[in-house]
């Protein structure tokens, strides 16, 4: 089976023409996927900025949502929906529509590679140790949300947030260097569980990359998968890959597997097909600085595409 993976479209946040461009294409390649049979995954921030309210959920984005929806339907597959930074605030629209939805991390099987993807903003269990910058953590948190939304009406609500979003934005610097090692680190500590270490599922996350405890005791992670960073990073080291994924609005560019290989293509808006990426970074282990797990904020870059 052919799977696809793609991070940070960031529908919403385009200028208009920008806009209309990045939404044809992603509906070019549902429906390319669709007719394909090909499964679909995405590592977070699809939208800038998504904030569902109690009975009430934004109109961002509807054409882009009803080709995920035919795509379920047609396919009778879910697309594994991983929320970011830009799009956490659900409560259940997602799941209405078939999605798979996670807001921390998930682990798949590709042909025996144990994969974990997440955002790569962060992971809430501290047994990580990969904590979310604080202001992350204090927008996710419940007692935030309802004091927001019990104060703020929907539409301004959702368009103050926008607005913030876009400004802190501009200022963002993505530095991915820590975010490898912490990858590194925790394919490490599962290489050293082997046995021990393996392929759980959701949130409750009893791991940690120190070695004292594994997943869920079945084996040790192939391949670790984020977004976030919008850069197409390969890096092979020896105890597994950790690849990063370019943001899609940047070249309409993703990650594909197909028989046992993952690959960075692009989406060829005008001949409707998947072609090979060009200028994608490949890292090697040798010569990169250490850096502690969970500051990963805080790193030059490892590389830029």
């Amino acid at each position: 089976m052919t799977h696809l993976f793609l991070s940070d479209v960031h529908i919403g946040r385009h200028a208009p023409q920008k806009e209309h461009h990045i939404r044809h294409a992603l509906q070019g390649l549902l429906q390319y996927a669709e007719k394909q049979d090909l499964q679909i995954h995405i590592l977070g921030d699809l939208f800038d900025y998504w904030m569902e309210y109690p009975g009430w959920q934004p109109k961002l984005g509807a054409e882009i949502l009803n080709a995920f929806a035919s795509y379920h339907a047609t396919t009778g597959r879910h697309t594994t929906y991983i929320t970011g930074n830009h799009d956490n605030w659900t409560r259940g629209h997602f799941a209405t529509l078939g999605f798979d939805l996670q807001s921390e991390y998930k682990i798949i099987d590709l042909d025996g590679l144990r994969v974990f993807m997440h955002h790569g903003d962060g992971l809430a269990n501290p047994q990580f140790q990969y904590p979310r910058p604080l202001f992350h953590r204090i927008i996710r948190h419940p007692l935030f949300v309802a004091i927001y939304q019990g104060l703020l009406p929907p539409r301004f609500g959702l368009g103050l947030m926008r607005w913030f979003s876009a400004r802190k934005g501009k200022r963002l610097q993505v530095k991915p260097q820590g975010l490898s090692s912490w990858s590194e680190s925790l394919l490490q500590s599962s290489a050293n569980l082997d046995g021990v270490m393996g392929g759980g599922m959701g949130i409750d996350g009893s791991m940690s990359i120190n070695g004292s405890m594994g997943i869920d005791g079945r084996r040790r992670m192939d391949v670790v998968m984020n977004g976030h960073v919008h850069r197409a990073v390969r890096k092979k080291v020896e105890s597994g890959l950790i690849l990063q994924l370019p943001a899609f609005f940047d070249g309409f560019r993703l990650l594909k597997y197909t028989n046992g290989s993952f690959s960075f293509v692009r989406w060829d808006e005008e001949q409707q097909c998947l072609r090979t990426a060009e200028s994608v970074k490949s890292l090697h282990s040798t010569n990169q600085p250490s850096a502690k797990p969970g500051r990963h904020h805080s790193h030059r870059l490892d590389a830029q595409v």
